[in-house]
């Protein structure tokens, strides 16, 4: 008589949007600790490039090994970048409040300004004073704090290299439609910045997607909406049908 070995679990790899840390997966990573014992949070600092962060990221994957990768905002067009120059490495692929266009025109000039800005002052004062309405629907204290606490672990020369890899980002429609493997669509119904239409775009573009639309929410639904977020994930790593709400 013979025992079938199960198939091996993959690491769940997680990769932070603009100016985030670790600390931005923090509620689901204690969620996902409980069906995946290797969870590695993939930062990026001083890489200038989407493809850049791509190449970190599968410096992080062994030889052989496939890996389910989740990605948020800016961490999600890296999955994608990922995925399609090294696609046998991917189990599966979420991308949460993320898109696949690249940046439009008039933004280049506008993302050099808040950089200069954040010279003269920091990128800690330049998220408060211009980003953090588009960030969250809810401006709850605790949550503000965390995203500005990032941005300040990050300083100015990673702001500077993040910036310039989101204006030169590529179009990922064809990585979007060559995707070989379980996609998770998460947005939110609030976001400004990767709305509904964007999440409904990347769901009909793959051939193999699930659709997750929250509530209640802006762009860090991370934050507003952790047990969500952490409750769709962990369906997703284990093949079950999308949590909704």
């Amino acid at each position: 008589r013979t025992t079938e070995n199960p198939m091996p679990s993959p690491p769940i790899l997680l990769l932070p949007g603009t100016l985030c840390t670790a600390e931005v997966f923090s509620r689901q990573i204690e969620a996902l600790h409980a069906v995946c014992a290797d969870i590695r949070v993939i930062e990026f600092r001083l890489e200038s490039s989407i493809a850049e962060m791509a190449s970190t990221v599968a410096g992080h994957i062994r030889d052989g090994e496939k890996v389910a990768v989740a990605g948020f905002s800016m961490g999600g067009m890296v999955a994608l970048d990922l995925a399609a120059r090294f696609p046998l490495m991917i189990d599966r692929i979420a991308l949460l409040n993320s898109n696949w266009h690249a940046d439009e025109p008039d933004r280049r000039s506008r993302r050099l300004q808040y950089v200069t800005e954040a010279g003269r002052s920091s990128p800690r004062s330049v998220l408060e004073n211009g980003f953090l309405g588009n960030y969250l629907y809810h401006q709850r204290t605790a949550d503000r704090q965390l995203i500005l606490d990032m941005a300040e672990t990050h300083g100015l020369l990673s702001f500077a290299a993040q910036s310039e890899a989101l204006a030169s980002r590529p179009d990922c429609s064809d990585a979007l439609r060559g995707l070989d493997c379980p996609l998770l669509v998460l947005g939110s119904r609030h976001d400004v910045l990767c709305p509904p239409r964007v999440q409904s775009e990347m769901h009909q573009m793959a051939r193999d997607a699930q659709l997750v639309m929250l509530e209640d929410s802006g762009h860090f639904s991370l934050l507003e909406q952790a047990q969500e977020v952490s409750a769709a994930l962990v369906d997703w790593y284990l093949g079950r049908p999308p949590y909704s709400r």
